[in-house]
């Protein structure tokens, strides 16, 4: 497949720069990526500034996976949270439940701040598989970020379930934005 500069770039960008050769091979084995327009999502990770893309359109080969190693696989999985299509970011976000990485958590929490009620319910229904110290740090690195996501997370409520969760606690997202928030309050209790 031709290797476009552009998709590499915003790829690139999305990953610490360790993560350069991974995301190269991930752009030569996949097909071109369009990225919405706009501002990008900024987080920093690991002392390194990351710009993820809001949304992403791509016609997708699943079959790229089985070519793919693990660790390209695991990128490519996060870029793919972001596609236009929700069924999409939901079987990919099912492959990096398990994943230490840190550079993973803003994929996840960007979700968790979306409007598809499935994919808040699979991130809660796998909660205990995160890594918490991880994802406390992280969001204790990003309190901008964190404060974003939380405020989308309440305006999807507002907009689409406040009819059928009248009580925040019956609404998944705010269930696990209070877990998330205790997860901040807590590490910052603990010495580092």
């Amino acid at each position: 497949m031709p290797f476009d500069q552009n998709t590499f770039a915003v790829i690139a960008n999305s990953f610490p720069s360790y993560l350069k050769a991974s995301a190269e091979l991930l752009v030569e084995k996949t097909l071109p990526i369009t990225f919405s327009s706009g501002p990008l999502i900024e987080v920093k990770v690991a002392a390194e500034n990351l710009k993820l893309p809001v949304r992403i359109y791509q016609q997708v080969d699943e079959q790229v996976f089985r070519n793919l190693p693990a660790e390209a696989s695991t990128l490519y999985s996060c870029i793919l949270t972001r596609h236009s299509d929700g069924y999409l970011r939901q079987r990919h976000l099912a492959q990096i439940f398990n994943r230490k990485q840190p550079w993973i958590a803003p994929f996840v929490i960007r979700l968790a701040s979306e409007y598809v009620v499935e994919i808040l319910y699979d991130i809660e229904n796998n909660f205990d598989r995160l890594d918490t110290a991880m994802y406390a740090r992280f969001l204790r690195e990003n309190p901008a970020f964190y404060a974003q996501a939380k405020a989308r997370m309440i305006s999807y409520w507002d907009c689409y379930y406040r009819g059928t969760c009248k009580y925040k606690n019956d609404y998944v997202g705010f269930r696990l934005f209070t877990r998330w928030d205790r997860l901040v309050q807590e590490s910052k209790a603990i010495p580092e």
